[in-house]
């Protein structure tokens, strides 16, 4: 074949025919999607569309970017890096202030947008109290962090939150524990301390950019994120996204259940947490982890939680994943005289209790109210009683 002007110019006029074809099947693609899931159409997409939302630092690894306003999320991030509304950080002598500190789920994640701030469990619970007494003003304030594990709530507690005179301190954390190991290059050998050289770094144990199958993962990851029309088309041709049985991640859960050094950091953090309130004269209430699906569930209960996340049968071994944290849980309480918010059991007891969240840990506004109307006992006890 011989190359001239007149070949490259159809090479050309082809290339630019595709170009304009996909971006047309994009649009409409995006169209059809957001009609069914609304402005944020791929989950991946929201933390694109957030990731001004954490910014580097040298001590937490990452933070909450103060002053960050997204009202397309709706999310707004006070001076102080937390998801609140504007403070004092001196505390008003008519004041009782309340810190939850924890993960996306403390936050309000869900998951195709953020739960409104006054829906989260923070809030509602400040409400409630506020509405209880005119002359005593309370603060409920919301220290979750998206990603936080025990050892980024400890930093945080340790370096920020401290300062701001709390009078009690709630720890709702636990999972990412877990998340982090899973997403580490071995989860059976996982190890917080080494992750903590590098704390914005957790793929591959900070060796991820020397991995050809990261690159290809990352490329991947990226046409999903923009792509309507490349993720949708992937999934027709390759399956991709189905729901299925996945044993590798069953065995990663169990990978994880056998490494004890998780549950040994996990433990040593609450501990830390504790003691440095407790000399503070800080009162510590520990909310522990609840979970979409339980074992008493019914077949029936099982096919409808599939809608609200799938693959719930790679998730029967997280049961004994969040056991084990109650269990640790439970020892401290009794160690250090500690109130605890079972939510574990509570959700458990719960009929349909895959409907109180968005996904396997996130909640639901049914989900928020129900956690503030249970730990606002709890919390009023504690209030009550002396450290």
């Amino acid at each position: 074949m011989i190359w001239n002007k007149a070949s490259y110019k159809k090479i050309l006029f082809s290339l630019f025919t595709l170009v304009i074809l996909f971006l047309i099947g994009e649009g409409i693609g995006r169209v059809l999607y957001y009609q069914k899931y609304g402005t944020n159409y791929n989950v991946k997409l929201l933390f694109k569309l957030a990731e001004p939302l954490k910014i580097p630092d040298p001590v937490l690894g990452y933070k909450l970017n103060p002053n960050y306003n997204n009202p397309k999320l709706g999310i707004k991030i006070n001076s102080k890096g937390l998801r609140e509304k504007e403070f004092s950080a001196k505390k008003e002598s008519n004041s009782y202030r309340v810190i939850i500190a924890g993960d996306s789920a403390v936050f309000g994640w869900h998951r195709h947008h953020y739960t409104n701030q006054d829906k989260t469990y923070s809030k509602l619970i400040e409400k409630s109290l506020n509405k209880e007494n005119d002359e005593f003003h309370y603060e409920v304030l919301n220290a979750g962090v998206p990603g936080y594990s025990s050892f980024d709530v400890l930093k945080f507690f340790k370096n920020s939150l401290i300062k701001f005179e709390p009078d009690m301190f709630i720890v709702a954390v636990g999972w990412n524990d877990f998340t982090k190991a899973l997403y580490s290059k071995n989860p059976l050998t996982f190890n917080q301390n080494i992750i903590a050289k590098d704390p914005t770094n957790i793929i591959m144990e900070g060796h991820a950019e020397k991995n050809i199958e990261y690159y290809h993962r990352k490329f991947v990851s990226v046409m999903t994120e923009k792509s309507v029309l490349w993720s949708k088309t992937r999934n027709v041709l390759t399956g991709y996204g189905k729901i299925k049985h996945d044993p590798d991640f069953i065995k990663m859960g169990e990978a994880i259940l056998a490494n004890k050094m998780i549950f040994q950091n996990y433990e040593n953090n609450i501990t830390n947490i504790v003691t440095l309130a407790q000399e503070n004269n800080i009162k510590v209430i520990l909310f522990n982890a609840p979970f979409y699906i339980s074992k008493s569930m019914t077949p029936q209960e099982r096919i409808a939680a599939e809608k609200v996340y799938p693959n719930s049968k790679q998730y029967f071994p997280w049961i004994k994943l969040r056991d084990k944290l109650t269990e640790i849980n439970e020892k401290l309480a009794k160690s250090y005289g500690l109130k605890i918010v079972p939510l574990d059991r509570l959700f458990d007891s719960q009929k349909e209790q895959y409907k109180y969240f968005v996904d396997n840990v996130h909640y639901s506004e049914k989900g928020h109210s129900f956690i503030a109307d249970e730990a606002l006992k709890i919390i009023k006890l504690e209030m009550n009683s002396k450290i």
